[in-house]
């Protein structure tokens, strides 16, 4: 005869296999290597109670139902919060770290980031880049990863070997985000207001909620992608 507690194990895994497959569908489709810390920590979370939904014979069906949707609520509206309040990305997204700038080592952002120099060292390697002397600018992005641009000398063809110019090396400065001015970037970058909108003028832009995105790139261009007004 079929052992009544495993029918009831069976159908409880059941229910978590198609709820949890339901909340995966809802909260996107991020990589692994996409996710912030908090989207990680979020994920082992949901994954531990649909597991104990599945085992644990205290915890009834609907109470692991109403945990798991709960948790997806609450994370659907942390990063709800962050894209439409700029202010409130720091309590729920990490910022972006400029570890090295013009092949300067920065000692307080590797403390913030607890990054020592071996580590440095390795994730640099597999950007291939073998010296700290070839970085023009290193960031340690949200999801723990290096982004690198080499200096311009040493970039492949190298500019030296083509007997050319060294081209503007850099980061884009986001100035407009979701229709706001990020006013601190454009005065960062040497640039006003007036500036910004002559600029935006010929994209037929009259007022910065027309714009979804625009960012200054390392040669002093202006990109701008506009609202989807349709």
């Amino acid at each position: 005869m079929f052992d009544k507690g495993v029918a009831h194990i069976l159908v409880e895994t059941l229910i978590a296999f198609v709820v949890l497959f339901l909340v995966t569908r809802i909260e996107g489709k991020k990589q692994l290597a996409q996710l912030t810390f908090f989207n990680y920590v979020t994920g082992i979370a949901v994954g531990s109670i649909a597991a104990s939904m599945a085992v644990d014979k205290s915890i009834s069906k609907w109470e692991g139902v109403a945990s798991l949707v709960a948790w997806t609520l609450l994370t659907l509206l942390a990063e709800w919060l962050s894209i439409k309040f700029s202010r409130l990305k720091g309590p729920f997204q990490s910022k972006p770290s400029i570890i090295i700038k013009n092949g300067n080592i920065d000692k307080k952002e590797m403390k913030k980031n607890r990054l020592n120099l071996e580590e440095l060292g390795m994730l640099l390697r597999m950007k291939d880049v073998f010296s700290f002397e070839d970085v023009e600018i290193a960031v340690m992005e949200t999801n723990g990863t290096l982004s690198v641009i080499k200096k311009s000398a040493q970039q492949t063809p190298t500019r030296q070997d083509l007997n050319l110019n060294p081209l503007p090396t850099g980061l884009s400065v986001p100035v407009i985000v979701d229709g706001h001015l990020m006013e601190k970037n454009l005065v960062e970058s040497g640039f006003d207001a007036k500036w910004l909108l002559q600029k935006l003028r010929p994209h037929n832009v009259n007022d910065y909620k027309e714009v979804f995105y625009a960012e200054i790139t390392p040669n002093g261009q202006l990109y701008v992608d506009r609202m989807d007004l349709a």
